[in-house]
């Protein structure tokens, strides 16, 4: 327990498959290299067709939605069918994100997003460039325009800590 009753909790940002404890007559229950696998809403493109070689070029895209969503109160793509939300993916290009966000977002930062959702793997930026960038937008401070963290706090209700029910 922590002071106040909080609790974060990281979930569904990846993917997990051990096999080494698992006997072997259980293994035809797992998932088979090249079944489509997570959540529509953070899939990648790749993903979404299903390639079986995805880079960690995948997880930029997920960042990316993540930001967009917090820059903008919703993910890019929107639909009730999850085959539509992974068809969105591949064939649509995103929104600008400064175009559905309620609050102005820094242009750097909407930049930023922009490749992150790129479509092709190769026209992403690597992690380590995602994160010199978003370090680089915050220099000013927390509360500095323009900053990505000021950027960021303009959504408060999606930073609040979420309070669940225990099931």
């Amino acid at each position: 327990e922590v002071i106040g009753g909080e609790r974060v909790k990281v979930l569904d940002f990846g993917l997990a498959k051990l096999t080494d404890n698992i006997p072997e007559d259980q293994r035809e229950a797992l998932t088979k290299t090249g079944t489509i696998l997570g959540t529509p809403t953070y899939m990648a493109p790749e993903q979404c067709r299903g390639e079986r070689d995805v880079t960690d070029k995948i997880d930029v895209y997920a960042l990316g939605i993540i930001l967009f969503q917090l820059l903008a109160g919703r993910p890019p793509f929107q639909s009730r069918s999850a085959a539509e939300i992974l068809a969105k993916h591949v064939y649509e290009a995103p929104p600008p994100v400064e175009r559905v966000a309620a609050a102005p977002v820094n242009k750097d930062l909407s930049d930023l997003v922009a490749r992150m959702l790129s479509k092709a793997p190769g026209d992403r930026p690597s992690m380590a460039a995602v994160s010199a960038q978003l370090e680089r937008l915050g220099d000013g401070g927390l509360n500095a325009p323009g900053s990505a963290q000021a950027a960021l706090a303009e959504q408060p209700t999606l930073l609040q800590p979420q309070r669940t029910a225990a099931v």
